[in-house]
């Protein structure tokens, strides 16, 4: 990840999180989220999308300018029902 963050030249870059990139490599999420910062005020817009908020996203959320988590409206209420709160404001995207 952290080379492609390096050779993209695209006003827009969209990357699925994936969790297991840290499972083994837990020394990566203050780079990538540093790197994501740094590549969207040179070049434009870089989004680290997931479909579900875990550990490892919101430890990338203080180095990152924006982390968005798309939830599905059946997760939204559970969310809401359990009260799940983040430090960052985070865009719902629904379906």
């Amino acid at each position: 990840m952290l080379s492609i963050l390096e050779e993209i030249e695209e006003p827009l870059t969209l990357f699925e999180h994936d969790r297991g990139l840290y499972d083994d490599n837990s020394d990566l999420i203050i780079p990538v989220g540093e790197r994501c910062r740094q590549r969207a005020a040179e070049r434009g817009s870089i989004v680290l999308f997931a479909l579900i908020p875990d550990i490892w996203l919101s430890q990338i959320e203080p180095y990152a300018n924006r982390v968005a988590c798309a939830i599905t409206p059946h997760k939204i209420q559970t969310r809401i029902k359990n009260k799940v709160t983040s430090k960052q404001q985070t865009l719902d995207i629904r379906s």
